[in-house]
């Protein structure tokens, strides 16, 4: 999937996925192993859980090949 999208994307003139995850959902440990970066953190106001009292954004990146 992520390779059709990356041709989708280069033709659209993108260089990279973006994409945005909740730390405490453990995501972000799948997104770094197929290759995406952390860029920021932050505090994530938007979304509300009833396992954590605060959440954390993480804004992520993979380059394409």
């Amino acid at each position: 999937m992520f390779r059709f999208l990356e041709e989708i994307g280069k033709g659209e003139g993108a260089t990279c996925f973006r994409l945005f995850t909740v730390k405490q959902t453990g995501n972000v440990e799948v997104f770094s192993r197929i290759g995406f970066r952390i860029v920021a953190e932050r505090k994530d106001d938007f979304s509300e859980s009833d396992m954590y009292d605060t959440l954390t954004e993480v804004e992520m990146e993979k380059q394409f090949q």
